[in-house]
């Protein structure tokens, strides 16, 4: 729970501070002043402008949005599907050379075993 951006703990410590720094006495009296203030503050045409200034701004990217009418371009675009490529004749027909099946064992042997160097040329 934050209020805030102040978890509960946070606000223990500032509360503890103030009443440190005010005391029991003259805590209701500065209360009373810092409410009578942020009242104003509410109040006053300068929040009023400001609040409506940051709901704009909150608000503009999709208003953007719907002036430029993405949303049926995304609606078109969605409905559309790309078709796969055909496949040519010696795609499908053919497989090539090192697909064919490998046994187990000979495979198994391939992977544990160190290479082998493959005779040249000259040596057959």
């Amino acid at each position: 729970m934050d209020l805030l951006g102040i978890g509960p703990l946070e606000l223990l410590l500032v509360l503890i501070l103030i009443l440190l720094i005010f005391g029991p006495e003259d805590l209701a009296n500065s209360g009373k002043k810092i409410g009578t203030f942020l009242n104003r503050v509410i109040k006053s045409d300068t929040w009023k402008a400001i609040r409506s200034i940051s709901t704009e701004i909150r608000t503009l990217p999709n208003r953007l949005a719907r002036e430029a009418e993405l949303e049926s371009y995304l609606a078109e675009t969605s409905q559309k599907t790309i078709a796969p490529p055909n496949p040519t004749k010696a795609e499908t027909t053919e497989t090539p050379p090192e697909a064919e099946e490998i046994p187990f064992e000979t495979g198994l042997q391939a992977w544990t075993s160190p290479p082998t160097e493959k005779p040249t040329e000259e040596e057959k």
